[in-house]
């Protein structure tokens, strides 16, 4: 046998006794025959019928619905969902192909991490669970589920298992005797309802001018700049006093790409998050959008409350200088259009978070909690100098 021959044969044979050996540890085996193998997972599963999916582990439970506004999260007063998340999942599920046929019955589903949420009795140990996806159309009516268990390396889930990628164990609970393995991990399918949020956010870009007010009504600190790049200037620095402009570098990418971390319920209080008197801050761009935050009280795991307006002065026509040519004002006319209808998209889609309160990291509203003490340079201590008795006697008076 020539050696070229014989390498792809030994690897064929070792991958084919690492499988043999765990199948033989998890009470499960191959199948003889393989039928479905190369076949997609969920053959009839209804892409787009699909209008409610759930996914529910042990301990969490995470529901997204298709409504006439889009994906929502119900748990969250129907936030926007991540429509790329939903997609993609949604995606993967009806495009998995079965790389493997288990006959594992259910006496050996725990040893997959294939026992359903919700039977704790029959599953002592957490790690047997797996994660249960249920998919619902428009009457309510289950069209398809899957429990996604146990993956079969530790590797690169997201590549083909045949690569070496790895893959995970799944079960049809229609077909318990089934157990199927696939390369896709079906990372998007989190119980966790928080990973559900929709990620897009307001993002303030060329910040001109800012002004924070505290909580009292009373004006904390402002600071504004002549151009994009110029640094920013602090307003009413107390006598004999000093700026640390170090210490204003960062105001220029302030909220610059905010993060949502939760979403606050639209039937809370504003006395339950410190919205009634809140910190504010109104933040000017050259582009002429305002942005009035208000910030509150600090939420769960290091967070603040946060609530957003958004208004902006867009410009409905260019100045045109005397003497400008046909082939100038033409391409000067064509960015400006284009220019403004980015401006106004972006309001139109900031204008969506306005009603809403959001928890962010404190980290992002840090330099908003500052006073104008803050931005200084520290006081220096004045050394007292030790002045000693001059050891000249002073001359006889008389």
């Amino acid at each position: 046998m020539k050696p070229k021959l014989l390498i792809p044969l030994v690897v064929v044979a070792v991958l084919t006794g690492i499988l043999a050996l765990f199948f033989s540890r998890s009470g499960a085996s191959p199948t003889k025959a393989q039928a479905g193998v190369g076949e997609r997972l969920l053959p009839n599963f209804p892409l787009n019928d699909v209008a409610r999916i759930r996914v529910a582990s042990e301990d969490n439970e995470a529901v997204v619905e298709r409504t006439i506004d889009g994906w929502v999260v119900p748990a969250k007063s129907s936030y926007p969902a991540d429509f790329d998340q939903v997609s993609d999942l949604l995606r993967k599920v009806w495009e998995a192909k079965v790389v493997q046929i288990v006959q594992a019955g259910p006496s050996a589903h725990g040893r997959l991490k294939l026992l359903a949420p919700g039977k704790g009795e029959s599953a002592p140990n957490p790690d047997q669970v797996g994660t249960l996806l249920e998919f619902f159309d428009t009457t309510g009516k289950l069209v398809g589920s899957l429990i996604l268990g146990k993956e079969s390396s530790s590797g690169d889930n997201t590549t083909s298992w045949q690569m070496g990628g790895g893959g995970r164990f799944v079960l049809d609970p229609s077909k318990p005797d089934r157990v199927a393995l696939i390369p896709e991990s079906f990372t998007e399918a989190d119980p966790n309802v928080r990973q559900w949020l929709s990620d897009d956010f307001f993002s303030i870009q060329k910040a001109r001018s800012i002004v924070v007010t505290n909580a009292e009504g009373t004006e904390a600190w402002r600071v504004q700049r002549e151009n994009e790049t110029g640094q920013f200037a602090l307003e009413n620095i107390p006598e004999g006093r000093e700026v640390d402009t170090n210490k204003l570098s960062s105001l220029s990418t302030l909220l610059a790409y905010p993060r949502i971390e939760d979403v606050v319920n639209r039937d809370a209080s504003p006395e339950s998050n410190g919205l009634e008197k809140p910190l504010k801050a109104v933040i000017e761009t050259f582009d002429g959008f305002i942005y009035e935050i208000s910030v509150g009280a600090t939420g769960p795991r290091a967070t603040r409350h946060l609530a957003l307006k958004v208004s902006a002065n867009i410009p409905d026509k260019r100045d045109v200088p005397e003497g400008e040519s046909e082939e100038d004002k033409k391409r000067l006319d064509d960015e400006f259009s284009a220019r403004v209808k980015n401006l106004q998209e972006k309001l139109q889609k900031e204008k969506k978070f306005e009603g809403w309160v959001f928890l962010v990291p404190e980290t992002q509203v840090t330099d908003l909690l500052k006073t104008t003490t803050d931005f200084l340079k520290p006081l220096e201590e004045k050394k007292e100098e030790n002045v000693e008795p001059s050891s000249e006697t002073a001359p006889p008076t008389s």
